[in-house]
């Protein structure tokens, strides 16, 4: 009994161990599982006639363009008209003005150039807090792909080898499987009808 017990303890702590290694992943992990939900049919109607290897790569590279594609629009849209916006104040008459202004005997404008000078500085710290969200967000999306891959491949494999871990009994676990499908399914199509409606108001 010491020894079950010692032997419980260890792989109790290296349960949370690898917890908490894989926790700043689990974004990735949990995306791959929502891919998966989405994506899996696609794979079972393209594996019939090209191949599961083949099929699992295509439905891959189709959810990259899903994903990434709009999102590096997005920032792309979104750091143009930042620029534009940048260049049309510095170019701006009303600035040079501003480092002209004075009320009374205080000069606000250099006081108002000083704060600029500050706000930009900032601006230029704060790029590098993006470059690294942008780091981890590729992180994580490289872990959501070639997560789906594998289990695009070989999904029974991917449950059998998880499902000794799940402390339920068979039933509830399968139970667990199919709910967890039902509301990932369900969550996918309520948000992108929401975005439809969103979209034509």
């Amino acid at each position: 009994d010491t020894k079950r017990q010692r032997a419980a303890t260890v792989i109790l702590v290296l349960g949370i161990g690898l917890v908490y290694a894989l926790w700043p992943f689990v974004t990735g992990l949990m995306g791959s599982l929502v891919l998966y939900v989405v994506l899996a049919p696609v794979h079972r109607w393209l594996a019939g006639r090209i191949g599961p290897g083949v099929a699992a790569g295509v439905v891959v590279l189709v959810a990259i363009v899903l994903v990434v594609g709009p999102g590096v629009s997005f920032v792309g849209l979104v750091a143009n008209e930042a620029q534009d916006m940048a260049s049309g104040i510095v170019g701006s008459p009303l600035l040079g003005r501003l480092r002209e202004l004075r009320v009374g005997p205080y000069d606000v404008g250099a006081q108002l150039e000083s704060v600029g000078s500050q706000v930009i500085s900032w601006l230029g710290g704060s790029a590098f807090s993006v470059v690294g969200t942008a780091t981890r967000l590729g992180i994580q999306l490289a872990i959501t792909f070639f997560g789906l891959f594998y289990m695009l491949i070989a999904p029974e494999g991917m449950w059998s080898g998880v499902r000794p871990f799940i402390p339920f009994s068979q039933a509830s676990a399968e139970i667990l499987r199919a709910r967890f499908r039902d509301v990932t399914v369900s969550t996918i199509v309520g948000t992108g009808l929401t975005a439809v409606v969103q979209g034509a108001l």
